[in-house]
């Protein structure tokens, strides 16, 4: 199983050029077998852009996760403080394996209706066999992403 990220276009290219290696959440996915993040970045861009794979996760006070994550972290600790003003526990998704998109897939040419989603989305890929081509999942991405926004 895959998920579709919401990124803001800063995070989105620091990720993309390797300079962001966790990404940081208050809210973390629930089921296990999510491996794989598709990168969709918000407006101006408003495109999936690339995809990485989902390595270690890292759940501690954002004090903690900070001495961790600090050092590939991507961002100002008085950014990843404040997006942590007010909570107790903070998770880092450690990014693996990033794909950048040639060419970055309009999810609004397929899906009229396509509403990005506020934090993470699931995307199951049970239809497809493993080793499945990139372009394939892509293919299957939009599969499901239809069936999810239209469902």
């Amino acid at each position: 199983m895959d998920i579709l990220l919401s990124l803001k276009p800063v995070y989105a290219k620091a990720i993309l050029s390797r300079k962001k290696r966790y990404e940081f959440r208050r809210v973390i996915f629930k089921k296990p077998s999510v491996k794989k993040a598709y990168i969709y970045v918000t407006a101006p861009v408003s495109k999936i852009v690339g995809a990485f794979m989902i390595g270690k996760i890292i759940v501690d006070t954002p004090r903690k996760v900070w001495q961790k994550c600090k050092k590939y972290a991507g961002i100002t600790a008085e950014v990843f403080f404040k997006y942590y003003q007010g909570c107790q526990t903070a998770f880092a998704i450690q990014i693996q394996k990033v794909q950048n998109f040639l060419h970055p897939l309009d999810p609004y040419s397929k899906l009229p209706n396509f509403k990005p989603p506020q934090s993470f989305c699931y995307i199951n890929y049970e239809l497809y066999p493993e080793g499945i081509s990139l372009e394939g999942r892509i293919r299957s991405l939009f599969l499901n992403l239809v069936r999810y926004f239209t469902s």
